[in-house]
């Protein structure tokens, strides 16, 4: 069953001690890849991953194209050394270290 997008709850001061060093510079190449729940719009759940993650199925806020990955803010909780933080100020998720995947639809 597809359930709507809920913001986790997450700790940022923890969090940002072990993020902030990771800035990428100017974009990112794959398998890093925009995953800011702030550029995404009909966000809906349609599974997990094997760190228990919720997978959602999403369109970027730009364009048409539905796909299906994970939100950087969940990943923070359980994995944050996937994530790095791009000069524009959103979150990013190197997919590579999660073992998945992000898929167009």
């Amino acid at each position: 069953m597809k359930k709507p997008y809920a913001m986790p709850s997450i700790t940022i001061r923890e969090v940002l001690s072990d993020v902030t060093a990771m800035v990428i510079s100017p974009a990112p190449e794959p398998p890093i890849q925009e995953s800011d729940v702030r550029l995404k719009t009909n966000i809906e759940q349609v599974g997990s991953t094997v760190y228990g993650l919720p997978v959602y199925q999403f369109q970027y806020t730009t364009g048409p194209d539905r796909f299906e990955g994970v939100m950087a803010q969940d990943v923070l909780n359980v994995r944050p050394d996937a994530v790095v933080i791009g000069d524009d100020g959103y979150y990013r998720v190197d997919y590579a270290k999660l073992g998945i995947s992000m898929k167009r639809l």
